[in-house]
């Protein structure tokens, strides 16, 4: 019987959120698709992950978080498939994306992979203007009445897609493992009527160990660092796993 502990899960801010960052995930370690194409079949089986993240729970408009993903070896082709959908949540506003992921993989030294992968999907961003107020706006108690008196601001929901890529390599052996990706690589723009959103293009570097403690323990530390070029955002944690 396999029992895994959260032995520590400390999450390190190096900066303030910044507008389009990709949605945050505590245990992120365990979620490695989601920005790395090139992870698709690297687990060596078919692999499921779902995701629910809510904070500030009671608070009307908080931020919530879904994510599901698929993926799993094709070991004829020396490959790896899979998909990914998220969604996020706040206040008026709704990202969401579906991507599908292909990697190749390939042997490094007698332990090591190497695997090079691809991203394709779409983007959508949803505006529901219902839920927006402004100082200078006319409205009434049950909503029925919107009157932003701001151009820019539409009365009602309104959303656009555009279409996303990415890449990424990744590296998986017995004791250490690493990947860097980009998301967004084209920049591109949604246009919700009088506003326009750019999908900034976004990077993530990731580094992991696997310890062996002694008896039925081990540990294993994880890094992913995400940034525009702009901001950066550092999270650290460890995992410690038992095994009865």
């Amino acid at each position: 019987m396999k029992q895994l502990f959260t032995f520590l899960a400390l999450i390190l801010g190096f900066s303030l959120a910044f507008g389009q960052q990709p949605a945050q995930y505590s245990l992120f370690m365990m979620n490695k698709l989601n920005w790395n194409p090139a992870y698709a079949g690297l687990d060596n089986s078919l692999s499921a992950t779902g995701v629910y993240r809510a904070q500030w729970a009671g608070l009307e408009g908080n931020p919530i978080t879904q994510n599901v993903n698929v993926h799993m070896p094709l070991y004829i082709l020396s490959s790896g498939v899979g998909i990914n959908l998220e969604n996020d949540e706040l206040g008026a506003e709704r990202r969401t994306t579906g991507t599908v992921s292909y990697n190749y993989q390939l042997p490094v030294g007698r332990r090591g992979l190497l695997a090079i992968g691809l991203s394709a999907g779409l983007a959508q961003r949803t505006l529901d203007g219902s839920k927006l107020r402004t100082p200078d706006g006319d409205y009434d108690i049950d909503a029925s009445v919107i009157i932003h008196n701001d151009g820019l601001l539409p009365i009602s929901q309104i959303n656009a897609s555009a279409a996303t890529f990415g890449a990424g390599i990744y590296y998986y052996s017995e004791r250490f493992e690493a990947g860097f990706a980009a998301r967004n690589l084209s920049e591109p723009i949604v246009d919700l009527d009088a506003i326009s959103l750019v999908l900034k293009r976004t990077f993530f570097f990731n580094a992991g160990g696997h310890f062996d403690l002694g008896g039925s323990l081990s540990l294993h530390p994880s890094l992913l660092v995400r940034s525009d070029l702009a901001q950066t955002q550092t999270d650290v944690a460890a995992i410690l796993q038992y095994n009865d």
